[in-house]
């Protein structure tokens, strides 16, 4: 769906690979200048290329598309987690996706910005990576071994939408877990969210001040 001027004739067409034209479409911008098109999909896999043709204006050329499966992955840090790791937190497998990435395995992933608004947003300054040695380090790790399981089984490109919004309290999920794990006599060692680092560590110094003044070893909240 885009916004043209009400009532702008266009047309989406030429959906095609190598083997040439596939589709065409027209459509009517609506009067507030919206418009949609429901385009008949060629078989799974690509990339084709999508030219939309507007009266009078230069055709916008969408290329590289693949066909397949497309996914949203919704989650808090444990789905914002990239393949890459954070600091000190590598990602088991990670070093064997990077070598093995390519077009040969049509994976891709969308990372969609943390932007809070009161009101859903028709636009998003969104970033496709692709599963390249350079970008895939850029998904979310979740995200992509799903991805991988899919192609594995369906053999089809598949691409996943990561919208993710962290929104665990860090310092009072670091008093609960802490409380918790000394109840039960057990010691625990926080990895804070690179995020919440500040505020991670701050809190438990708090906690392993107060335990330790009650009796509790030294160290025992780390």
């Amino acid at each position: 769906m885009r916004k043209e001027s009400a009532s702008l004739a266009v047309k989406v067409a030429d959906f095609y690979s190598g083997d040439g034209f596939i589709f065409s479409h027209a459509v009517k911008a609506a009067a507030d200048g919206k418009w949609m098109a429901r385009v008949k999909t060629p078989k799974a896999g690509g990339p084709y290329t999508i030219k939309i043709l507007e009266n009078g204006a230069e055709p916008v050329i969408i290329e590289n598309v693949l066909i397949g499966e497309v996914w949203l992955c919704s989650g808090q840090s444990n789905m914002e987690m990239p393949m890459k790791g954070w600091n000190t937190k590598p990602v088991e497998g990670y070093v064997d996706a990077v070598m093995t990435a390519g077009p040969q395995v049509p994976i891709r992933a969308c990372k969609i910005p943390q932007s809070p608004a009161y009101e859903p947003q028709a636009n998003v300054e969104a970033t496709w990576y692709e599963n390249t040695p350079a970008e895939v380090g850029e998904f979310s790790a979740v995200a992509y071994f799903f991805a991988k399981r899919l192609y594995d089984v369906l053999g089809v490109p598949v691409g996943v939408i990561a919208a993710i919004v962290p929104s665990t309290n860090p310092t009072s999920t670091v008093c609960y877990k802490a409380l918790i794990a000394l109840k039960s006599g057990n010691a625990i060692v926080f990895s804070p969210h690179p995020k919440a680092i500040s505020c991670t560590l701050r809190a438990a110094k708090i906690v392993a001040e107060a335990a330790e003044k009650a009796g509790a070893p030294r160290g025992v909240v780390g």
